[in-house]
């Protein structure tokens, strides 16, 4: 991959982070996002959603990265019911 690809591939994916944490902070969709880091004693306001998936069975699978660095992995089932928090 050359330079120019690279830079273009980084810019991407920071814009998609960007607009996924936008609408973990804003969006009513998101409440149970929110909810769910409140639970767990972390501020949706200093979190970024680094990436989020719906799976073909409605369950939703991401990332959540704090200020500090620290990952979060979560998957959360078509029903809310959180079946990972790693």
């Amino acid at each position: 991959m050359s330079a120019h690809d690279s830079d273009r591939v980084e810019t991407q994916r920071r814009f998609e982070v960007g607009e996924l944490t936008e609408m973990l902070r804003h969006d009513p969709d998101f409440a149970d996002l929110r909810a769910l880091l409140a639970g767990h004693g972390l501020l949706h306001s200093e979190v970024l959603l680094a990436g989020l998936i719906e799976g073909e069975d409605n369950g939703r699978y991401g990332v959540f990265v704090t200020r500090a660095l620290q990952c979060f992995q979560f998957e959360i089932k078509s029903n809310g019911e959180l079946v990972q928090w790693d």
